[in-house]
């Protein structure tokens, strides 16, 4: 806790910090905390971008960085999406490199199959998206759509215009449908 501390994580942040991922107690710091800590300040080039996201993901740090950080952030790197884009999602959304880096890829060849382009956000976005749900979910999400009148070509075309389109419950998906279909009448 002293550590953290010290890098100005005010007291009620560390409290809920260590609240909600209570593993960080069972980490050492010399052999898991400190060396996951440099290792997001280099990938980050920012020790304030680096506490943005231990904040926003605090369980990060009870993960092997170098087995599924590292080897996904490879993956786009690989596939050319721009470091300026990987700096944004590792700092905003860390879980979404908390993955196996088997179906970290799968995600990404994925959705170059649907035709995003790697040096577009859009692109890390889409497999975020990919990667953040099962086959099964992704379906029940289409057929929200589909029961709307939706077209697969049509839930297609707005997944690739905007990613985060199916990032939200089927209930949410539901509910603003309903809004714009039966309320608005579009």
């Amino acid at each position: 806790m002293e550590f953290f501390s010290s890098k100005g994580i005010p007291s009620p942040d560390l409290a809920k910090m260590f609240s909600g991922f209570p593993d960080l107690f069972r980490r050492s710091l010399e052999k898991q905390i400190i060396p996951s800590f440099d290792l997001f300040k280099s990938l980050l080039q920012s020790e304030d971008k680096t506490l943005q996201a231990l904040q926003r993901c605090p369980g990060m740090f009870t993960y092997s960085l170098e087995t599924y950080v590292v080897p996904n952030i490879n993956t786009l790197r690989e596939s050319g999406v721009p470091e300026s884009f990987i700096i944004s999602i590792l700092q905003k959304q860390p879980r979404a490199f908390r993955v196996n880096p088997v179906q970290f890829r799968e995600a990404v060849e994925k959705v170059k199959e649907m035709g995003f382009n790697p040096s577009t956000m859009k692109f890390a976005k889409a497999v975020h998206a990919v990667r953040s749900m099962s086959k099964s979910t992704w379906e029940r999400k289409l057929n929200v759509y589909k029961k709307w009148g939706w077209t697969e070509d049509e839930v297609s075309m707005a997944f690739r215009s905007h990613p985060w389109c199916m990032t939200v419950s089927e209930e949410k998906l539901t509910r603003v449908m309903d809004f714009l279909v039966n309320k608005m009448g579009m």
